[in-house]
């Protein structure tokens, strides 16, 4: 029980640390995706740059030579998108309002209603005829990442803006392949070089929008609050028996880009296969740990019984030879245990009463008158004496009949004439 207590200890912790590693393995190499990417997309972004500006110098110029600023056609504005290689345009009056636009969703949006920082930034575009642009971004409409560039003609109150898709533009002007390459498979090639990576996803989340960097069209499914919660934290993991999702906001302290500088990333472990191979290794270890107990109950048998079942039945067999009265056995002393200090106590009371045996037993110096006995050490004691200190024998002193006439015979003579009267 406690050995398999300290297995499934050994492996809950193991288990812990593995997952911990596998999150901060797969959390640096997307980082380090992400520099890479952030320095691929700057390249990238110089040529938006160069083909926008060019861009939208044509469309101003058609714009001006079919006298078009006031209410170009939706056609036209159509063909100049297909022509110049842009997304959209929009044209924006002295409001700040769109008033035309290829992007439907934002006709009649108002560009100052977005915050005063952007409302200086349009204003100062008006007559200024050059082109002002924003690095790229991420809409909070679409969740594209686009590029936006402004023109303001000299001599009207209307500002032209177009719009880059970075995915469009990368495809046409490179290939689909290096774009999916880019935008996805770059970052989800996570999902086949590990194994427990079930699925990957970043998110781009601000006050206004939460829409993925990777699957066009998905938003972020947890609400408001669980974002706070997130952005308090910075990273949250949801267990759900062998399945990890981890919520975690990657920062950057590098980058290209503003958008770049923070990133939320979800992803789904599955550690199915790893609980599994867990599962088998504490197999494993409880049949060893089996065969292990095997082996040490065999093994402290084989001592108990030539330590201890043997020494006690050798004083066994002692204590039964001393009950046959023979006192001339010993039991081998040997270490320093509880059987040992039995053995000498057996052995030490069989020489005691050995030696009182030799003692009465064996040739005995008496006196032929007076009948004491010499001892050891050469002194003469009585008989009763020399027994009462060889033995637990105790005497009481009486007169046999033969010693009784001896000695009172007067006594014997008047009991006769007393039997005779």
């Amino acid at each position: 029980m406690v050995l398999g207590f300290f297995i499934s200890l050994y492996s809950y912790q193991r288990t812990q640390r593995f997952i911990e590693a596998t999150r901060n393995e797969t959390i640096n190499q997307i980082k380090e995706k992400f520099r890479v990417f952030d320095n691929l997309i700057y390249f990238i972004e110089k040529d938006m740059m160069d083909h926008g500006t060019q861009a939208i110098n044509k469309i101003s110029k058609e714009l001006t030579e079919q006298n078009a600023w006031d209410n170009p056609g939706d056609e036209l504005l159509q063909n100049l998108t297909k022509k110049y290689n842009i997304d959209q345009i929009y044209l924006i009056n002295k409001e700040g309002t769109i008033y035309k636009t290829t992007f439907e969703p934002d006709h009649n949006f108002n560009l100052f209603s977005i915050s005063d920082s952007f409302t200086t930034f349009i204003k100062s575009i008006y007559f200024k005829d050059r082109i002002f642009d924003q690095r790229l971004g991420i809409s909070n409409k679409t969740g594209l990442l686009n590029m936006y560039l402004y023109y303001g003609p000299p001599h009207s109150e209307i500002i032209l803006e177009i719009s880059i898709n970075a995915r469009d533009y990368i495809e046409n002007t490179y290939s689909k392949e290096y774009k999916d390459y880019l935008f996805y498979d770059f970052f989800t090639s996570l999902i086949q070089t590990n194994r427990y990576i079930k699925d990957l996803d970043i998110y781009h989340i601000n006050q206004q929008s939460k829409w993925s960097f990777l699957n066009l069209g998905r938003q972020f499914s947890k609400d408001r609050d669980f974002i706070n919660r997130l952005n308090q934290e910075k990273s949250i993991i949801i267990k759900e028996k062998s399945h990890f999702y981890l919520y975690e906001i990657i920062e950057f302290e590098k980058s290209h880009f503003s958008w770049l500088d923070k990133k939320n990333v979800e992803i789904h472990f599955d550690f199915s296969s790893f609980n599994e191979f867990q599962y088998q290794m504490l197999f494993i270890l409880l049949i060893i740990s089996i065969i292990i107990g095997v082996i040490f109950y065999f093994f402290f048998s084989y001592l108990f019984k030539r330590d201890i079942i043997r020494r006690i039945s050798v004083i066994d067999k002692t204590i039964a030879e001393i009950n046959q009265e023979n006192y001339e056995v010993s039991i081998p002393e040997e270490g320093n245990d509880e059987l040992t200090r039995i053995s000498k106590s057996i052995n030490s009371m069989s020489k005691m009463i050995l030696q009182r045996m030799n003692t009465l037993h064996g040739f005995l110096p008496i006196c032929s008158s007076c009948k004491k006995i010499r001892d050891d050490d050469g002194y003469w004691a009585q008989i009763e004496d020399y027994i009462s200190s060889h033995s637990k024998a105790t005497f009481s002193h009486s007169l046999c009949p033969d010693c009784f006439n001896k000695l009172y015979p007067d006594i014997n003579e008047k009991d006769k004439e007393v039997e005779e009267q």
